[in-house]
């Protein structure tokens, strides 16, 4: 793989991991119990596509 791509790959998954823990830090913003859950869920989503694609990852790598 390319130096660049790699790069390229590794800046998307700091990216994606700490956009995880931004929008959890948000959660205490929320200006209702609804919206606070809402930004729960996205949180938790994101949290689990990065969990998943690293797993990709490493069977891939196998």
């Amino acid at each position: 793989m390319k130096t660049a791509k790699k790069f390229e790959m590794l800046s998307r998954l700091y990216k994606s991991g700490t956009s995880a823990g931004a929008k959890i830090k948000e959660t205490q913003n929320a200006e209702s119990k609804a919206n606070f859950i809402h930004k729960l869920k996205t949180a938790v989503k994101e949290a689990y596509l990065l969990q998943r694609n690293h797993k990709i990852k490493k069977i891939s790598n196998r």
